[in-house]
C-alpha cells in the first residue's frame, strides 16, 4: 500500500469587523521536517529551518548565530503572511 507522510499542521483563521475571514496554516512535514506556510490557500513560503539544515551539515553554531538564524526565519514567515494578508484585505 501506499506510505502515509505525516504532518504537523496548526491553522488559524483572521477576521476583521466585518467577518471577512483569511485562513492561515503552518504546516511541518515529519519526513523533511520543511516548513510551509499557506495563506487563503496558496503556498507562499516552504523551507527547512536553518537549524535543521545546519545539522544536517554537521554545522556547529554559537548561540547568537543560532538566535539571529532562528529569529530571521521566523521574522520572513511573519512577513510573508503580513504581506499576503495585506494585499487580501481589500477583498476581506
Amino acid at each position: 500500500g501506499a506510505v502515509r507522510a505525516w504532518r504537523w499542521q496548526r491553522g488559524w483563521k483572521l477576521a476583521d469587523h466585518t467577518g471577512s475571514l483569511v485562513e492561515v496554516v503552518v504546516a511541518v512535514g515529519e519526513k523533511r521536517s520543511e516548513v510551509v506556510v499557506r495563506v487563503a490557500g496558496n503556498d507562499l513560503f516552504a523551507q527547512i529551518p536553518p537549524w535543521i539544515t545546519n545539522r544536517e551539515q554537521g554545522l556547529i553554531m554559537t548561540e547568537a548565530q543560532d538566535l539571529a538564524q532562528r529569529r530571521a526565519f521566523y521574522e520572513a514567515i511573519a512577513t510573508v503572511v503580513h504581506t499576503e494578508v495585506m494585499r487580501l484585505r481589500p477583498r476581506m
